[in-house]
Formats: structure tokens, sequence, C-alpha cells
């Protein structure tokens, strides 16, 4: 989500006359990268969500042992109910007008900007836009290089490949150096009046 902000906050500032030389995203997924995943996920067949999300699990347990498959399935399913029961408890909570307590108001937060997020129509950015990306990415998930920004991303695009997952990505030293290299210039384009 905090690459869609980013772009946001750089076609606001372009929108009141701000010029802006870089956006820089750190291994976050476009705001269309879930319909091009969906649609890349059962290679050109048509199919449901729902269909998708089996085909993804069966191929995840064909890889694992009885115990290995027993762990997943029960992880998933034990996350489910968690995420029903605290949805749940939200609604009880804001049905008796009491405010939310401290363990649920990052869950209910975290709804909020998925759901604000799903409703976010974007428009094209023409600017300039670095994504740092993480070289591995979760099991699962469409390898598409841009993340999903290509429907959105009409200027210049670069991709830097960063060793790395998505947790440990920040921790890696690279990530300084290339960003030092990206903010160097996007400085040097502003001066000379290219940004």
């Amino acid at each position: 989500m905090g690459g869609t902000v980013a772009l946001e906050m750089a076609q606001q500032l372009q929108a009141k006359g701000e010029r802006v030389a870089l956006v820089a995203m750190f291994d976050t997924y476009g705001p269309h990268y879930f319909d091009f995943y969906a649609s890349h996920e059962v290679h050109g067949r048509s199919g449901s969500r729902t269909l998708n999300a089996v085909r993804h699990h069966a191929r995840n347990l064909q890889a694992l042992s009885a115990r290995a498959g027993y762990d997943y399935i029960h992880s998933r399913a034990s996350a489910r109910f968690n995420d029903k029961y605290r949805h749940w408890m939200c609604s009880v909570y804001r049905a008796a007008g009491l405010p939310l307590p401290h363990n649920l108001r990052y869950f209910a937060l975290e709804r909020l900007n998925v759901d604000m997020l799903l409703k976010y129509v974007p428009e094209t950015y023409t600017g300039r836009i670095v994504l740092f990306r993480a070289l591995v990415q979760p099991d699962g998930v469409y390898q598409e290089p841009m993340l999903g920004w290509s429907s959105i991303a009409r200027g210049p695009f670069e991709v830097v490949n960063i060793p790395g997952t998505h947790n440990n990505l920040i921790e890696q030293p690279i990530l300084g150096q290339r960003l030092r290299i990206a903010l160097r210039q996007a400085q040097q384009a502003a001066e000379s009046g290219n940004a």
C-alpha cells in the first residue's frame, strides 16, 4: 500500500505545480497487481477467485509431506477463523458504542486500508519511478517484474532487484547504495531542469 500512497502524493504535488523528481517504492504491489495476478494464475483459463485459491493451495500441498500439509491447512484455517472472529468482535464493539481495545485496533485499521486500496482508482503517472524489488518473492505470487505498476507507470520506470525478501529488504546494505544512486540521479535531473 505504501507505493500507492507515494504515487498519490506525487500526483497531488504535480497537480499543485510542484516538480517530483523521483517516486521510490520498496517492494510494493501496484493497485492492479492482484487483477493481473488473477488473470495469470490460471494460465489463461477463466476461473473464479475461489477456484484460483483452491488451485494455489493444491499446488502448495502437493510439495509437502503429510505432517507439513496438515500444518499448512491448520495454519490457514486458524488464520481464517481468527480473521472472522476479530471482524465479528469489531462489529460487536461498534454496535455497543464502545472503543475498540488495543488488540483490535490494528486489525480494524488494516481492514480499512485494504478496503480503501480496493476502491482506489489510480491515474496514470508520467514521472520517474524506481521500484526496489526483493528478489525472493513469496510462494504463489505471480512473478510480474513491475509488481502490477505497468498499467499506471507511463514515464521512466526502473526495477532494481535487491537480494532478500520483503521482510528483510530494508536491512540489505545494497539497498542503501542503490537508493543513494537513484536520489543523486533525481537531484541532478531536478537541478538541470529535466525532472
